[in-house]
Protein backbone atom coordinates (compact mmCIF):
# COMPACT_ATOMS: atom_id res chain seq x y z
CA UNK A 1 0.00 0.00 0.00
CA UNK A 2 2.92 2.33 0.63
CA UNK A 3 4.15 1.82 -2.91
CA UNK A 4 0.77 2.91 -4.28
CA UNK A 5 0.64 6.03 -2.13
CA UNK A 6 3.23 7.95 -4.14
CA UNK A 7 1.32 8.09 -7.42
CA UNK A 8 -1.82 8.98 -5.49
CA UNK A 9 -0.01 11.97 -3.90
CA UNK A 10 1.32 13.07 -7.28
CA UNK A 11 -2.07 12.68 -8.95
CA UNK A 12 -3.84 14.48 -6.13
CA UNK A 13 -1.45 17.41 -6.29
CA UNK A 14 -1.82 17.59 -10.05
CA UNK A 15 -5.60 17.44 -9.77
CA UNK A 16 -5.59 20.22 -7.15
CA UNK A 17 -3.38 22.37 -9.33
CA UNK A 18 -5.57 21.89 -12.41
CA UNK A 19 -8.66 22.57 -10.35
CA UNK A 20 -7.15 25.76 -8.97
CA UNK A 21 -6.16 26.94 -12.47
CA UNK A 22 -9.69 26.35 -13.78
CA UNK A 23 -11.21 28.26 -10.85
CA UNK A 24 -8.77 31.09 -11.47
CA UNK A 25 -9.66 31.15 -15.17
CA UNK A 26 -13.41 31.29 -14.55
CA UNK A 27 -13.11 33.74 -11.63
CA UNK A 28 -14.45 31.44 -8.98
CA UNK A 29 -11.81 32.03 -6.28
CA UNK A 30 -13.79 34.82 -4.57
CA UNK A 31 -17.23 33.24 -4.94
CA UNK A 32 -18.94 30.90 -2.54
CA UNK A 33 -20.93 31.07 0.59
CA UNK A 34 -19.93 30.98 4.21
CA UNK A 35 -20.76 27.28 4.47
CA UNK A 36 -18.47 26.45 1.53
CA UNK A 37 -15.57 28.46 3.06
CA UNK A 38 -15.99 26.48 6.29
CA UNK A 39 -15.84 23.16 4.44
CA UNK A 40 -12.68 24.18 2.53
CA UNK A 41 -10.73 24.24 5.87
CA UNK A 42 -11.02 20.45 6.09
CA UNK A 43 -7.56 18.85 5.36
CA UNK A 44 -9.35 15.84 3.90
CA UNK A 45 -11.28 17.95 1.34
CA UNK A 46 -9.43 17.12 -1.86
CA UNK A 47 -10.88 20.23 -3.52
CA UNK A 48 -10.06 22.60 -0.65
CA UNK A 49 -7.04 24.89 -0.38
CA UNK A 50 -5.86 23.24 2.89
CA UNK A 51 -5.84 19.68 1.57
CA UNK A 52 -3.21 17.42 3.30
CA UNK A 53 -2.30 14.33 1.23
CA UNK A 54 -0.67 12.47 4.16
CA UNK A 55 -3.62 13.02 6.43
CA UNK A 56 -6.02 12.01 3.61
CA UNK A 57 -4.06 8.78 2.90
CA UNK A 58 -3.85 7.86 6.58
CA UNK A 59 -7.58 8.33 6.89
CA UNK A 60 -8.21 6.13 3.86
CA UNK A 61 -5.93 3.38 5.26
CA UNK A 62 -7.76 3.42 8.57
CA UNK A 63 -11.34 3.58 7.27
CA UNK A 64 -11.31 1.73 3.94
CA UNK A 65 -10.71 -1.87 3.01
CA UNK A 66 -8.39 -2.98 0.23
CA UNK A 67 -11.23 -3.22 -2.31
CA UNK A 68 -12.43 0.27 -1.39
CA UNK A 69 -8.89 1.63 -1.73
CA UNK A 70 -8.62 0.09 -5.21
CA UNK A 71 -11.98 1.62 -6.19
CA UNK A 72 -10.87 5.00 -4.82
CA UNK A 73 -7.68 4.82 -6.91
CA UNK A 74 -9.63 3.90 -10.07
CA UNK A 75 -12.08 6.77 -9.52
CA UNK A 76 -9.24 9.26 -8.97
CA UNK A 77 -7.45 8.12 -12.16
CA UNK A 78 -10.65 8.63 -14.11
CA UNK A 79 -11.08 12.14 -12.69
CA UNK A 80 -7.47 13.01 -13.55
CA UNK A 81 -7.93 11.83 -17.11
CA UNK A 82 -11.18 13.77 -17.38
CA UNK A 83 -9.50 16.96 -16.15
CA UNK A 84 -6.63 16.42 -18.58
CA UNK A 85 -9.10 16.05 -21.42
CA UNK A 86 -11.01 19.17 -20.32
CA UNK A 87 -7.82 21.20 -20.12
CA UNK A 88 -6.70 20.04 -23.57
CA UNK A 89 -10.09 20.93 -25.00
CA UNK A 90 -9.99 24.36 -23.32
CA UNK A 91 -6.51 25.06 -24.60
CA UNK A 92 -7.45 23.92 -28.09
CA UNK A 93 -10.58 26.10 -28.18
CA UNK A 94 -8.75 29.18 -26.89
CA UNK A 95 -5.93 28.56 -29.34
CA UNK A 96 -8.38 28.42 -32.24
CA UNK A 97 -10.00 31.65 -31.03
CA UNK A 98 -6.61 33.29 -30.77
CA UNK A 99 -5.71 32.21 -34.34
CA UNK A 100 -9.10 33.48 -35.62
CA UNK A 101 -8.64 36.82 -33.83
CA UNK A 102 -5.12 37.17 -35.25
CA UNK A 103 -6.38 36.55 -38.78
CA UNK A 104 -9.19 39.05 -38.28
CA UNK A 105 -6.82 41.77 -37.05
CA UNK A 106 -4.46 41.14 -39.96
CA UNK A 107 -7.36 41.36 -42.42
CA UNK A 108 -8.62 44.58 -40.80
CA UNK A 109 -5.18 46.15 -41.18
CA UNK A 110 -5.16 45.32 -44.89
CA UNK A 111 -8.71 46.58 -45.35
CA UNK A 112 -8.00 49.86 -43.53
CA UNK A 113 -4.87 50.38 -45.60
CA UNK A 114 -6.82 49.92 -48.78
CA UNK A 115 -9.55 52.24 -47.50
CA UNK A 116 -7.06 54.98 -46.68
CA UNK A 117 -5.65 54.78 -50.21
CA UNK A 118 -9.13 55.06 -51.67
CA UNK A 119 -10.00 58.04 -49.43
CA UNK A 120 -6.79 59.83 -50.52
CA UNK A 121 -7.68 59.21 -54.15
CA UNK A 122 -11.24 60.47 -53.55
CA UNK A 123 -9.98 63.62 -51.85
CA UNK A 124 -7.69 64.36 -54.79
CA UNK A 125 -10.55 63.87 -57.25
CA UNK A 126 -12.84 66.18 -55.27
CA UNK A 127 -10.20 68.90 -55.26
CA UNK A 128 -9.79 68.60 -59.04
CA UNK A 129 -13.56 68.74 -59.54
CA UNK A 130 -13.85 71.85 -57.38
CA UNK A 131 -11.11 73.56 -59.38
CA UNK A 132 -12.77 72.70 -62.70
CA UNK A 133 -16.16 73.94 -61.43
CA UNK A 134 -14.70 77.30 -60.40
CA UNK A 135 -13.03 77.64 -63.81
CA UNK A 136 -16.27 76.88 -65.67
CA UNK A 137 -18.28 79.34 -63.52
CA UNK A 138 -15.76 82.10 -64.29
CA UNK A 139 -15.88 81.36 -68.02
CA UNK A 140 -19.71 81.38 -68.22
CA UNK A 141 -20.26 84.46 -66.04
CA UNK A 142 -20.41 86.85 -69.00
CA UNK A 143 -22.68 84.55 -70.96
CA UNK A 144 -25.02 84.25 -67.96
CA UNK A 145 -25.44 88.03 -67.86
CA UNK A 146 -26.24 88.14 -71.55
CA UNK A 147 -28.78 85.34 -71.19
CA UNK A 148 -30.51 87.27 -68.38
CA UNK A 149 -30.82 90.34 -70.59
CA UNK A 150 -32.20 88.29 -73.46
CA UNK A 151 -34.78 86.70 -71.14
CA UNK A 152 -35.98 90.16 -70.06
CA UNK A 153 -36.28 91.30 -73.68
CA UNK A 154 -38.20 88.11 -74.54
CA UNK A 155 -40.68 88.74 -71.72
CA UNK A 156 -41.21 92.33 -72.90
CA UNK A 157 -41.82 91.19 -76.47
CA UNK A 158 -44.43 88.69 -75.28
CA UNK A 159 -46.28 91.48 -73.46
CA UNK A 160 -46.17 93.68 -76.54
CA UNK A 161 -47.41 90.80 -78.68
CA UNK A 162 -50.37 90.36 -76.29
CA UNK A 163 -51.23 94.07 -76.66
CA UNK A 164 -51.08 94.00 -80.48
CA UNK A 165 -53.25 90.87 -80.57
CA UNK A 166 -55.78 92.19 -78.01
CA UNK A 167 -58.39 93.63 -80.49
CA UNK A 168 -58.53 90.36 -82.44
CA UNK A 169 -58.74 88.40 -79.19
CA UNK A 170 -61.68 90.54 -77.97
CA UNK A 171 -63.56 90.09 -81.26
CA UNK A 172 -63.09 86.32 -81.02
CA UNK A 173 -64.50 86.32 -77.47
CA UNK A 174 -67.59 88.24 -78.68
CA UNK A 175 -68.17 85.68 -81.44
CA UNK A 176 -67.93 82.81 -78.94
CA UNK A 177 -69.96 84.75 -76.31
CA UNK A 178 -67.09 84.36 -73.86
CA UNK A 179 -67.88 87.67 -72.18
CA UNK A 180 -66.06 87.00 -68.92
CA UNK A 181 -62.81 86.14 -70.75
CA UNK A 182 -63.10 89.32 -72.86
CA UNK A 183 -63.53 91.54 -69.81
CA UNK A 184 -60.60 89.83 -68.04
CA UNK A 185 -58.26 90.31 -71.03
CA UNK A 186 -59.19 93.99 -71.35
CA UNK A 187 -58.64 94.66 -67.63
CA UNK A 188 -55.13 93.10 -67.83
CA UNK A 189 -54.08 95.44 -70.68
CA UNK A 190 -55.94 98.64 -69.73
CA UNK A 191 -53.26 100.04 -67.40
CA UNK A 192 -50.46 99.57 -69.97
CA UNK A 193 -52.51 101.12 -72.76
CA UNK A 194 -53.29 104.18 -70.64
CA UNK A 195 -49.64 104.54 -69.61
CA UNK A 196 -48.40 104.57 -73.24
CA UNK A 197 -51.42 106.25 -74.81
CA UNK A 198 -49.19 109.13 -76.07
CA UNK A 199 -47.62 106.74 -78.58
CA UNK A 200 -49.57 106.49 -81.89
CA UNK A 201 -49.49 102.67 -82.07
CA UNK A 202 -50.74 102.21 -78.49
CA UNK A 203 -53.40 104.93 -79.00
CA UNK A 204 -54.85 103.02 -81.95
CA UNK A 205 -54.97 99.76 -79.98
CA UNK A 206 -56.68 101.55 -77.10
CA UNK A 207 -59.37 103.05 -79.41
CA UNK A 208 -60.10 99.68 -81.02
CA UNK A 209 -60.41 97.98 -77.64
CA UNK A 210 -62.69 100.74 -76.33
CA UNK A 211 -65.01 100.37 -79.32
CA UNK A 212 -65.20 96.59 -78.87
CA UNK A 213 -65.99 96.89 -75.16
CA UNK A 214 -68.82 99.36 -75.96
CA UNK A 215 -70.34 96.78 -78.30
CA UNK A 216 -70.01 94.16 -75.55
CA UNK A 217 -71.77 96.39 -73.02
CA UNK A 218 -74.63 97.06 -75.43
CA UNK A 219 -75.09 93.37 -76.18
CA UNK A 220 -75.11 92.52 -72.47
CA UNK A 221 -77.75 95.16 -71.77
CA UNK A 222 -79.97 93.66 -74.50
CA UNK A 223 -79.57 90.13 -73.08
CA UNK A 224 -80.41 91.41 -69.59
CA UNK A 225 -83.67 92.95 -70.84
CA UNK A 226 -84.63 89.68 -72.56
CA UNK A 227 -83.85 87.65 -69.45
CA UNK A 228 -85.91 89.98 -67.30
CA UNK A 229 -88.93 89.57 -69.56
CA UNK A 230 -88.55 85.79 -69.41
CA UNK A 231 -88.32 85.92 -65.61
CA UNK A 232 -91.50 87.99 -65.40
CA UNK A 233 -93.36 85.52 -67.60
CA UNK A 234 -92.14 82.53 -65.55
CA UNK A 235 -92.85 84.05 -62.13
CA UNK A 236 -96.57 83.70 -62.72
CA UNK A 237 -96.15 79.92 -63.17
CA UNK A 238 -93.64 79.45 -60.35
CA UNK A 239 -96.09 79.07 -57.48
CA UNK A 240 -98.19 76.30 -59.04
CA UNK A 241 -95.20 74.45 -60.47
CA UNK A 242 -93.14 74.51 -57.24
CA UNK A 243 -95.94 73.51 -54.89
CA UNK A 244 -97.62 70.82 -57.00
CA UNK A 245 -94.97 69.79 -59.53
CA UNK A 246 -91.88 69.76 -57.35
CA UNK A 247 -93.10 69.38 -53.78
CA UNK A 248 -96.12 67.12 -54.16
CA UNK A 249 -95.47 65.18 -57.37
CA UNK A 250 -91.75 64.62 -56.82
CA UNK A 251 -90.71 64.89 -53.17
CA UNK A 252 -93.89 63.81 -51.37
CA UNK A 253 -94.61 60.97 -53.79
CA UNK A 254 -91.04 59.73 -53.41
CA UNK A 255 -91.37 59.59 -49.62
CA UNK A 256 -94.71 57.76 -49.90
CA UNK A 257 -93.20 55.32 -52.39
CA UNK A 258 -90.34 54.50 -49.98
CA UNK A 259 -92.77 53.82 -47.13
CA UNK A 260 -95.16 51.76 -49.25
CA UNK A 261 -92.34 49.70 -50.80
CA UNK A 262 -90.91 49.01 -47.34
CA UNK A 263 -94.28 47.81 -46.02
CA UNK A 264 -94.57 45.32 -48.88
CA UNK A 265 -91.65 43.34 -47.43
CA UNK A 266 -93.88 42.45 -44.49
CA UNK A 267 -96.14 40.38 -46.74
CA UNK A 268 -96.12 36.61 -46.47
CA UNK A 269 -93.72 34.40 -48.41
CA UNK A 270 -96.49 33.28 -50.76
CA UNK A 271 -97.34 36.85 -51.77
CA UNK A 272 -93.73 37.85 -52.33
CA UNK A 273 -92.59 34.60 -53.94
CA UNK A 274 -89.83 34.16 -51.33
CA UNK A 275 -88.96 34.97 -47.74
CA UNK A 276 -87.38 38.33 -46.87
CA UNK A 277 -84.01 38.25 -45.07
CA UNK A 278 -84.51 39.42 -41.47
CA UNK A 279 -81.58 41.83 -41.63
CA UNK A 280 -83.29 43.66 -44.55
CA UNK A 281 -86.41 44.15 -42.43
CA UNK A 282 -84.29 45.58 -39.63
CA UNK A 283 -82.46 48.00 -41.96
CA UNK A 284 -85.69 49.20 -43.60
CA UNK A 285 -87.24 49.73 -40.18
CA UNK A 286 -84.29 51.92 -39.13
CA UNK A 287 -84.53 53.81 -42.46
CA UNK A 288 -88.23 54.59 -42.03
CA UNK A 289 -87.66 55.63 -38.42
CA UNK A 290 -84.90 58.03 -39.49
CA UNK A 291 -87.28 59.42 -42.12
CA UNK A 292 -89.86 60.06 -39.41
CA UNK A 293 -87.47 61.71 -36.93
CA UNK A 294 -85.47 64.04 -39.19
CA UNK A 295 -85.22 63.26 -42.92
CA UNK A 296 -88.78 64.15 -44.01
CA UNK A 297 -88.80 67.47 -42.18
CA UNK A 298 -85.35 68.37 -43.57
CA UNK A 299 -86.19 67.46 -47.19
CA UNK A 300 -89.50 69.36 -47.27
CA UNK A 301 -88.01 72.43 -45.56
CA UNK A 302 -85.12 72.46 -48.06
CA UNK A 303 -87.57 72.09 -50.97
CA UNK A 304 -89.68 75.01 -49.75
CA UNK A 305 -86.60 77.23 -49.37
CA UNK A 306 -84.95 76.38 -52.71
CA UNK A 307 -88.10 76.60 -54.88
CA UNK A 308 -89.83 79.38 -52.93
CA UNK A 309 -92.94 77.23 -52.47
CA UNK A 310 -96.06 79.20 -51.65
CA UNK A 311 -98.62 77.13 -49.76
CA UNK A 312 -101.64 78.71 -51.42
CA UNK A 313 -102.87 75.37 -52.78
CA UNK A 314 -103.43 72.37 -50.44
CA UNK A 315 -100.23 70.40 -49.78
CA UNK A 316 -99.46 67.28 -47.76
CA UNK A 317 -98.46 68.26 -44.18
CA UNK A 318 -95.19 67.07 -42.70
CA UNK A 319 -96.96 65.39 -39.77
CA UNK A 320 -98.93 63.10 -42.08
CA UNK A 321 -95.78 61.92 -43.87
CA UNK A 322 -94.00 61.38 -40.55
CA UNK A 323 -96.91 59.32 -39.23
CA UNK A 324 -96.85 57.16 -42.38
CA UNK A 325 -93.10 56.60 -42.05
CA UNK A 326 -93.42 55.68 -38.37
CA UNK A 327 -96.24 53.24 -39.15
CA UNK A 328 -94.03 51.56 -41.77
CA UNK A 329 -91.10 51.39 -39.33
CA UNK A 330 -93.32 49.84 -36.63
CA UNK A 331 -94.74 47.27 -39.02
CA UNK A 332 -91.28 46.30 -40.29
CA UNK A 333 -89.87 45.95 -36.78
CA UNK A 334 -92.83 43.84 -35.62
CA UNK A 335 -92.39 41.60 -38.63
CA UNK A 336 -88.65 41.29 -37.92
CA UNK A 337 -89.40 40.14 -34.36
CA UNK A 338 -91.94 37.65 -35.66
CA UNK A 339 -89.57 36.22 -38.29
CA UNK A 340 -86.64 35.86 -35.90
CA UNK A 341 -88.89 34.37 -33.22
CA UNK A 342 -90.29 31.82 -35.67
CA UNK A 343 -86.78 30.82 -36.80
CA UNK A 344 -85.78 29.99 -33.23
CA UNK A 345 -89.20 28.44 -32.58
CA UNK A 346 -88.73 26.07 -35.50
CA UNK A 347 -85.51 24.72 -33.95
CA UNK A 348 -87.22 24.22 -30.59
CA UNK A 349 -90.26 22.56 -32.16
CA UNK A 350 -88.15 20.05 -34.07
CA UNK A 351 -86.06 19.29 -30.98
CA UNK A 352 -89.22 18.45 -29.00
CA UNK A 353 -91.20 16.59 -31.67
CA UNK A 354 -88.34 14.36 -32.86
CA UNK A 355 -87.40 12.99 -29.39
CA UNK A 356 -88.84 10.05 -27.43
CA UNK A 357 -89.32 11.73 -24.04
CA UNK A 358 -90.68 8.63 -22.33
CA UNK A 359 -87.73 6.32 -23.00
CA UNK A 360 -84.93 8.86 -22.98
CA UNK A 361 -81.77 8.26 -20.97
CA UNK A 362 -80.71 10.10 -17.86
CA UNK A 363 -79.48 13.62 -18.79
CA UNK A 364 -75.76 14.24 -18.60
CA UNK A 365 -75.46 17.34 -20.79
CA UNK A 366 -77.42 20.30 -22.07
CA UNK A 367 -78.94 19.54 -25.46
CA UNK A 368 -77.11 21.09 -28.43
CA UNK A 369 -80.24 22.89 -29.61
CA UNK A 370 -80.32 24.95 -26.41
CA UNK A 371 -76.74 26.07 -27.00
CA UNK A 372 -77.72 26.98 -30.57
CA UNK A 373 -80.67 29.02 -29.29
CA UNK A 374 -78.38 31.01 -26.96
CA UNK A 375 -75.84 31.56 -29.74
CA UNK A 376 -78.48 32.77 -32.23
CA UNK A 377 -80.05 35.04 -29.62
CA UNK A 378 -76.66 36.59 -28.87
CA UNK A 379 -76.05 37.14 -32.60
CA UNK A 380 -79.45 38.84 -32.98
CA UNK A 381 -78.70 41.03 -29.95
CA UNK A 382 -75.48 42.25 -31.56
CA UNK A 383 -77.25 42.84 -34.87
CA UNK A 384 -80.06 44.91 -33.35
CA UNK A 385 -77.63 46.82 -31.13
CA UNK A 386 -75.87 48.24 -34.22
CA UNK A 387 -79.05 50.12 -35.26
CA UNK A 388 -81.10 50.76 -32.11
CA UNK A 389 -80.47 52.14 -28.65
CA UNK A 390 -80.23 49.88 -25.60
CA UNK A 391 -83.61 50.71 -24.04
CA UNK A 392 -84.81 50.61 -20.44
CA UNK A 393 -84.54 47.48 -18.28
CA UNK A 394 -86.08 46.76 -14.93
CA UNK A 395 -83.68 46.37 -12.03
CA UNK A 396 -82.19 42.88 -11.99
CA UNK A 397 -81.73 40.87 -8.87
CA UNK A 398 -78.18 40.36 -7.68
CA UNK A 399 -78.30 36.59 -8.39
CA UNK A 400 -80.11 36.61 -11.74
CA UNK A 401 -77.63 34.31 -13.41
CA UNK A 402 -77.84 31.81 -10.54
CA UNK A 403 -81.58 32.04 -10.01
CA UNK A 404 -83.51 28.76 -10.09
CA UNK A 405 -87.11 28.20 -11.10
CA UNK A 406 -89.94 28.47 -8.65
CA UNK A 407 -91.10 24.97 -9.47
CA UNK A 408 -88.10 23.46 -7.72
CA UNK A 409 -86.23 26.20 -5.86
CA UNK A 410 -88.44 28.82 -4.23
CA UNK A 411 -89.57 27.62 -0.83
CA UNK A 412 -92.97 29.27 -1.05
CA UNK A 413 -93.84 28.16 -4.55
CA UNK A 414 -92.12 24.80 -4.20
CA UNK A 415 -94.73 23.84 -1.67
CA UNK A 416 -97.37 24.94 -4.12
CA UNK A 417 -96.00 22.83 -6.96
CA UNK A 418 -94.59 19.91 -4.93
CA UNK A 419 -97.78 17.96 -5.41
CA UNK A 420 -97.19 17.90 -9.17
CA UNK A 421 -94.20 15.60 -8.60
CA UNK A 422 -96.08 13.17 -6.30
CA UNK A 423 -98.54 10.76 -7.96
CA UNK A 424 -100.58 10.35 -4.76
CA UNK A 425 -100.99 14.07 -4.12
CA UNK A 426 -104.39 14.83 -2.65
CA UNK A 427 -104.53 18.35 -4.17
CA UNK A 428 -105.43 18.95 -7.82
CA UNK A 429 -102.27 20.45 -9.30
CA UNK A 430 -104.07 21.69 -12.41
CA UNK A 431 -106.36 23.74 -10.21
CA UNK A 432 -103.37 25.22 -8.37
CA UNK A 433 -101.71 26.13 -11.65
CA UNK A 434 -104.85 27.78 -13.01
CA UNK A 435 -105.33 29.77 -9.81
CA UNK A 436 -101.71 30.93 -10.05
CA UNK A 437 -102.29 32.09 -13.63
CA UNK A 438 -105.32 34.12 -12.59
CA UNK A 439 -103.16 36.26 -10.30
CA UNK A 440 -100.21 36.48 -12.72
CA UNK A 441 -99.78 39.27 -15.21
CA UNK A 442 -100.90 38.19 -18.69
CA UNK A 443 -98.07 38.00 -21.23
CA UNK A 444 -98.97 39.31 -24.71
CA UNK A 445 -96.72 37.29 -27.02
CA UNK A 446 -97.25 39.17 -30.32
CA UNK A 447 -97.55 42.71 -28.98
CA UNK A 448 -95.93 45.66 -30.76
CA UNK A 449 -92.33 46.31 -29.85
CA UNK A 450 -90.68 49.61 -29.10
CA UNK A 451 -87.81 51.08 -31.08
CA UNK A 452 -85.02 49.83 -28.81
CA UNK A 453 -82.91 46.69 -28.51
CA UNK A 454 -84.35 45.45 -25.22
CA UNK A 455 -87.94 45.52 -26.51
CA UNK A 456 -86.98 43.72 -29.75
CA UNK A 457 -85.11 40.96 -27.89
CA UNK A 458 -87.96 40.58 -25.41
CA UNK A 459 -90.43 40.01 -28.26
CA UNK A 460 -88.23 37.38 -29.92
CA UNK A 461 -87.64 35.47 -26.68
CA UNK A 462 -91.37 35.55 -25.80
CA UNK A 463 -92.29 33.96 -29.14
CA UNK A 464 -89.54 31.32 -28.81
CA UNK A 465 -90.39 30.26 -25.24
CA UNK A 466 -94.13 30.30 -25.93
CA UNK A 467 -93.56 27.90 -28.84
CA UNK A 468 -91.41 25.72 -26.58
CA UNK A 469 -94.24 25.66 -24.01
CA UNK A 470 -96.92 24.70 -26.53
CA UNK A 471 -94.76 21.89 -27.94
CA UNK A 472 -94.16 20.51 -24.43
CA UNK A 473 -97.91 20.46 -23.76
CA UNK A 474 -98.38 18.03 -26.67
CA UNK A 475 -95.86 15.44 -25.44
CA UNK A 476 -95.72 12.76 -22.72
CA UNK A 477 -92.62 12.54 -20.56
CA UNK A 478 -90.82 9.92 -18.53
CA UNK A 479 -88.67 10.59 -15.45
CA UNK A 480 -85.53 11.36 -17.42
CA UNK A 481 -87.46 13.35 -20.00
CA UNK A 482 -88.68 15.67 -17.23
CA UNK A 483 -85.14 15.97 -15.86
CA UNK A 484 -83.81 16.84 -19.34
CA UNK A 485 -86.39 19.62 -19.61
CA UNK A 486 -85.25 20.89 -16.20
CA UNK A 487 -81.62 20.98 -17.36
CA UNK A 488 -82.49 22.71 -20.66
CA UNK A 489 -84.67 25.35 -18.98
CA UNK A 490 -82.06 26.11 -16.36
CA UNK A 491 -79.43 26.56 -19.10
CA UNK A 492 -81.73 28.97 -20.98
CA UNK A 493 -82.41 30.89 -17.77
CA UNK A 494 -78.67 31.34 -17.17
CA UNK A 495 -78.35 33.39 -20.40
CA UNK A 496 -81.70 34.65 -21.69
CA UNK A 497 -82.50 36.89 -18.71
CA UNK A 498 -79.75 39.29 -19.85
CA UNK A 499 -81.59 40.14 -23.08
CA UNK A 500 -85.11 41.01 -21.86
CA UNK A 501 -86.53 44.06 -20.16
CA UNK A 502 -87.91 42.09 -17.19
CA UNK A 503 -86.17 38.89 -16.07
CA UNK A 504 -89.36 37.72 -14.38
CA UNK A 505 -90.90 37.18 -17.82
CA UNK A 506 -88.23 34.58 -18.68
CA UNK A 507 -88.57 32.94 -15.28
CA UNK A 508 -92.35 32.73 -15.61
CA UNK A 509 -92.31 31.13 -19.08
CA UNK A 510 -89.59 28.65 -18.12
CA UNK A 511 -91.51 27.78 -14.94
CA UNK A 512 -94.54 27.10 -17.13
CA UNK A 513 -92.50 24.80 -19.36
CA UNK A 514 -91.14 22.78 -16.43
CA UNK A 515 -94.57 22.61 -14.75
CA UNK A 516 -96.22 21.46 -17.99
CA UNK A 517 -93.59 18.75 -18.35
CA UNK A 518 -94.21 17.63 -14.76
CA UNK A 519 -98.00 17.51 -15.32
CA UNK A 520 -97.46 15.27 -18.38
CA UNK A 521 -94.82 13.06 -16.74
CA UNK A 522 -95.58 9.38 -16.04
CA UNK A 523 -93.04 9.17 -13.21
CA UNK A 524 -92.41 12.73 -11.97
CA UNK A 525 -89.11 12.64 -10.06
CA UNK A 526 -87.29 15.96 -10.46
CA UNK A 527 -83.52 16.18 -10.50
CA UNK A 528 -81.61 17.75 -7.62
CA UNK A 529 -80.86 21.43 -8.19
CA UNK A 530 -77.15 21.03 -7.42
CA UNK A 531 -76.84 18.35 -10.11
CA UNK A 532 -78.63 20.57 -12.62
CA UNK A 533 -76.26 23.44 -11.91
CA UNK A 534 -73.20 21.22 -12.37
CA UNK A 535 -74.47 19.93 -15.72
CA UNK A 536 -75.30 23.43 -16.99
CA UNK A 537 -72.02 24.97 -15.88
CA UNK A 538 -70.14 22.11 -17.53
CA UNK A 539 -72.17 22.60 -20.71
Amino acid sequence: MDGGAVPEDSNSARKRKVHGLLKLYYGLNEEGKEGQQTESMDPCDINGPHFDPEHYLNKLRRECSLAELMDQETCMVKQIRSLDSDMQTLVYENYNKFISATDTIRKMKNDFKKMEDEMDCLSANMAAITEFSACISGTLQDQHTQITKLSGVHTLLRKLQFLFELPARLNKCLELQAYAQAVSSYRRARCVLQQYSHLPSFRGIQDDCHTIMEELAQELRQKFRDARMIHVSLSSLQGEFCSQGVRESLVVNFIKFVCQSSRQFCESAGDKGGSTPPVLLLLLSRLCLDYETSTISYILTLTDEQFLVQHHSPVTPVTALCAEAREAAQKLLNHYVKVQGLIISQMLRKSVETRDWVNTIEPRNVRAVMKRVVEDTTSIDVQVGLLYEEGVRKAHSSDSSKRTFSVYSSSRQQARYAASYTPSAPIDTNLLSNIHKLFSERIDIFSSVEFNKVSVMTGIIKISLKTFLECVRLRTFGRYGLQQIQVDCHYLQMYLWRFVSDENLVHFLLDEIVCSSAHRCLDPAPMEQSVIEVICERG
